[in-house]
């Protein structure tokens, strides 16, 4: 997971590729709402599973999640309040990522309880 937020964020995107290019270094440009979500979701729950005795790591996690958040806020739509993402996805536009995956990352008692510590 730590590999995955120091290799695969696009800093343009402010999102986080959904492949790496072992060719080029990087990310493969391409932006998938549901690998995102997950990403995300994964990321709360492991940084709520691991003891104080990862301190490290946890801290490490909780930095990749925050700034995954606040690329996911660039994302949502201030009328709908869904999360709209660039639709690399089989090379459409905008896609709508109003996923359970995003709801539950960025849910207030998540992010009360683990990143505003």
């Amino acid at each position: 997971m730590i590999w995955i937020g120091n290799n695969l964020y696009d800093p343009e995107a402010k999102l986080y590729d959904h492949g790496y290019n072992p060719a080029s270094g990087q990310g493969n440009g391409h932006f998938w709402s549901r690998a995102i979500g997950c990403y995300a979701a994964a990321l709360a729950d492991v940084i709520s599973m691991l003891p104080d005795s990862y301190s490290s790591q946890k801290a490490s996690l909780i930095a990749i999640e925050k700034q995954l958040f606040d690329g996911m806020m660039e994302y949502q739509d201030a009328d709908t309040g869904r999360f709209m993402v660039p639709g690399t996805e089989c090379g459409t536009g905008r896609k709508d990522a109003d996923r359970a995956e995003w709801f539950f990352a960025v849910s207030p008692v998540y992010v009360f309880r683990n990143i505003r510590r």
